[in-house]
């Protein structure tokens, strides 16, 4: 298809449905929580999508209190020791995060105060393929915005996920999660 532009030739409709259509987040599922121990998304990795964006926002919680993940399969927690992470978060400092065998991926830490929001994007690659799944998570604490952290998953199996819960340290999670496919031209 010859290109076109504004000066040359009018771009249709058409053309603009031809570019979205190969290109882009397409959006998956959703779920709200309030006051949950845990709040998990069920079948919403397919064979339609090779990867994958989670949007996470908590809304206030406890000091320190961490937030994780665990991949799931047919509505049932992967909690096997085989969830691997590496990267590093700010605190007032840099401070690199390595693990061994965990039973779910660390994501943050949450906010101190109750009007605080704690934000995660979370990149996901093949929870439906028969591979190792991969994902980099970028999470930040609002409140004092003194917690960042970036790191970089892997889960020791190739189990197809199709699905996943979040779960916190201690206490419960308020807030929303939601996912969205990459389109594949």
């Amino acid at each position: 298809m010859a290109v076109k532009t504004w000066t040359s030739e009018r771009v249709t409709s058409a053309d603009i449905n031809t570019y979205l259509t190969n290109s882009g987040l397409v959006y998956v599922s959703e779920v709200s929580f309030s006051g949950a121990a845990s709040a998990s998304i069920n079948n919403c990795f397919t064979s339609s999508f090779d990867h994958y964006r989670i949007n996470i926002s908590l809304i206030g919680s406890v000091a320190g209190n961490s937030y994780n993940m665990r991949l799931r399969t047919g509505g049932v927690d992967n909690t096997a020791a085989n969830y691997y992470y590496y990267g590093f978060y700010w605190i007032t400092s840099a401070v690199n995060l390595t693990t061994t065998a965990a039973t779910g991926f660390f994501l943050n830490n949450r906010s101190a105060t109750a009007t605080g929001y704690d934000l995660c994007t979370v990149e996901l690659f093949n929870p439906q393929k028969p591979v190792l799944t991969t994902h980099r998570v970028e999470s930040m604490e609002t409140n004092t915005g003194l917690y960042i952290q970036t790191s970089g998953f892997y889960s020791a199996t190739t189990t197809q996920f199709d699905g996943f819960t979040l779960y916190p340290g201690s206490g419960t999670l308020t807030g929303t999660a939601r996912v969205y496919g990459y389109r594949q031209a």
